[in-house]
């Protein structure tokens, strides 16, 4: 639907400046710019990589998180992902983004961040920074979530876990108590950069 919209908007870019160009008055100007500027903040997908799967998650994160007023800044550099299937990709990247909207909304200066990137050829990564308010709960070492059906919320965590081990990722997570900053780290073996059928099953 968001691609429809940016075609037809595309097409009709060129009228739209003639239009304006031939406009005398500027505060007719300014209010025809001003109803441009509300159709394409309404386009809310956003194609960052050649990774469609990625490109709609990140898109979905920007829309909520314009919503709930948090600064959402999303880069991605060399990486895509593309060899993680896409539901492996959505399950990891959706729990964890989702832990990082709840503690962000409570926070005063509600911001995330999301890095996908490649290192040196051994491995890409993805960072997620989030303001958190409150120190997260753990067991030892361990996260633990803090919302009060701990079964049901639990599954999230586990089904990282699982995502992480198929992939032969590393995972850590760290809080900066004077920031008030959580970070969740992961790097994925370069190995893996496999090529994957139409289906997303990878090859």
């Amino acid at each position: 639907q968001s691609n429809d919209e940016i075609r037809h908007f595309s097409h009709d870019i060129k009228n739209h400046l003639l239009q304006i160009r031939y406009i005398e008055d500027i505060e007719e100007t300014h209010k025809y710019l001003d109803r441009l500027i509300s159709d394409v903040e309404n386009i809310s997908y956003v194609g960052m990589s050649d990774n469609k799967m990625l490109n709609l998650i990140i898109s979905k994160y920007i829309s909520i998180c314009e919503k709930k007023g948090i600064r959402f800044t999303p880069s991605v550099k060399l990486a895509n992902l593309s060899y993680i299937n896409d539901v492996d990709l959505s399950s990891l990247l959706n729990n964890l983004i989702d832990n990082a909207v709840d503690a962000a909304e409570k926070a005063e200066n509600s911001e995330i961040e999301l890095y996908v990137f490649s290192k040196n050829s051994r491995y890409d990564g993805v960072i997620i920074r989030n303001t958190c308010t409150t120190p997260p709960e753990t067991i030892g070492n361990k996260l633990i979530t803090s919302k009060a059906n701990k079964v049901y919320h639990g599954l999230g965590l586990n089904i990282v876990k699982k995502i992480i081990k198929k992939y032969d990722a590393l995972y850590d997570w760290k809080y900066n108590s004077e920031s008030k900053i959580f970070e969740t780290d992961i790097a994925i073996p370069i190995q893996h950069r496999k090529g994957k059928s139409n289906n997303g099953i990878q090859t």
